[in-house]
């Protein structure tokens, strides 16, 4: 028998708080947190630990759970509230980037670029807070234009933005 959905979500959000009252928050279990918080509908939070688990598992070279994480990560995106978002997801997609490049998967790695500027892009479409601006990538012959151009008085303050260079980047 499954439980009601409700009643479900309300679980995964006290499994979730009782994980990250317990656990300190360096040794949290970042992809469980994020599982339990995706399936309790709090995007936000899901969205945390999914960028959290990826670089956790980056730093330990577990590059296809790092590329799971970041990517539930990005998935995650539509449901989140623009603000500040602009530099959470520029900080997902450099990482993943970085991954992709370093295990050689280098169209991979340019797709993701190329997404992480329309997805920069998405942002400022939807958010006038929006604060992020330029700078380019090369990635072999290709560079990548990753500023932004404010359209209407809110984006008056945009500034610039630093890309994290992955290996293959100059």
């Amino acid at each position: 028998a499954s439980l009601v959905r409700p009643r479900r979500i309300e679980l995964h959000r006290q499994v979730a708080e009782a994980i990250e009252r317990m656990a300190p928050a360096s040794d949290a279990p970042a992809a469980v947190l994020a599982m339990h918080y995706q399936e309790a509908g709090l995007p936000a939070k899901a969205f945390h630990y999914a960028a959290l688990a990826g670089d956790q598992a980056r730093r330990t070279y577990a590059h296809a759970e790092a590329l799971a994480s970041y990517d539930l990560a990005l998935s995650l995106v539509p449901e989140l509230a623009p603000d500040g978002l602009s530099e959470k997801l520029k900080d997902v997609y450099s990482r993943r980037g970085s991954i992709l490049e370093v295990t050689g998967r280098h169209a991979e790695a340019q797709e993701n670029y190329e997404a992480m500027r329309r997805g920069l892009r998405d942002v400022v479409a939807i958010a006038p807070s929006f604060q992020g601006g330029g700078e380019s990538v090369v990635y072999g012959k290709t560079s990548l234009n990753l500023s932004v151009t404010a359209t209407t008085p809110e984006f008056a303050s945009v500034r610039a933005y630093t890309v994290q260079y992955g290996r293959f980047l100059t």
